[in-house]
């Protein structure tokens, strides 16, 4: 086995319940951590400079512009929604 097939079984046999508490715990803190960054970039300027811009460029629906009620294509969301986190 060489290491990408060991990082694959790692990845394949792990579970939520499987981590250790002190894991779970670091894992729910970074996700609310970014949660609170992109809701809080959301205000920006910047942010909605870039959702309109991403929203009328690359229109679509393939995918969300995160709390500005715009849809765009797949690459024109993540533009927007990256600048927002």
């Amino acid at each position: 086995m060489d290491g990408n097939d060991l990082a694959a079984a790692f990845i394949l046999d792990t579970t939520w319940e499987t981590l250790p508490a002190s894991v779970q715990r670091r894992a729910r803190m970074c996700l609310l951590d970014d949660l609170a960054s992109v809701l809080s970039g959301t205000l920006t300027r910047v942010s909605r400079i870039t959702a309109g811009y991403a929203a009328e460029r690359m229109p679509g629906n393939e995918a969300t512009i995160l709390l500005h009620g715009k849809r765009s294509t797949a690459p024109g969301a993540t533009l927007a929604n990256a600048y927002a986190g």
